[in-house]
């Protein structure tokens, strides 16, 4: 074998190990993701550190020693964990990070409504948030799908529809109020 068969045959020799570890390392990749996905947890990622987590420097009218500087910030760094970094799952054609919530916040376009309640009964909350509005008072009919109030939650507007025709016997909240998950907001009939 001569010198330039022997020098091809070396570049072909590592261009093939080099493909193989580019594929190696798009395997890992992609396996990371789909971990990150079905657990929440990027284990490849770097814990990122909170503000909190710094440690507290004195002010100059508080001179301190700097043992006691270190013994500080060693003691406050030990005492917290790092924080793991959100990873959401990867959107179909890309592998982009987003909130981890955002696969089970409802979509932006579909309107929080209220469970039915057979006969009379009352209307409760389907989310925390604020009241921002009441398009209904006592004694109205309402008919399905009209607005009874709105509620801000995470700086979004989430319409409370009525799922079927009804008197409203009483409104149990006012606007301004901040009510939890499954507060009653009317009372029907």
């Amino acid at each position: 074998m001569d010198l330039v068969t022997a020098l091809n045959v070396t570049i072909y020799g590592l261009g093939i190990v080099f493909l193989a570890l580019l594929v190696v390392m798009f395997a890992i990749m992609v396996l990371s993701r789909l971990f990150a996905v079905a657990t929440g947890k990027d284990f490849l990622a770097a814990p990122v550190a909170a503000e909190d987590d710094a440690p507290e420097v004195p002010s100059q009218s508080e001179p301190a020693s700097e043992a006691a500087q270190a013994a500080a910030a060693s003691s406050a760094a030990a005492a917290r964990p790092m924080p793991a970094r959100p990873v959401a799952p990867a959107s179909p054609p890309s592998l982009a990070r987003v909130a981890p919530a955002a696969a089970t916040r409802p979509a932006p376009s579909a309107p929080a409504v209220a469970k039915p309640v057979a006969g009379g009964g009352k209307v409760t909350a389907p989310i925390p948030g604020l009241i921002l509005s009441i398009a209904v008072k006592a004694g109205d009919t309402v008919r399905k799908g009209e607005e009874l109030c709105v509620i801000e939650a995470m700086k979004m507007m989430n319409s409370i529809k009525a799922q079927r025709d009804c008197t409203v016997g009483e409104v149990l909240v006012a606007v301004g109020d901040s009510v939890p998950f499954g507060t009653p907001l009317f009372a029907i009939e």
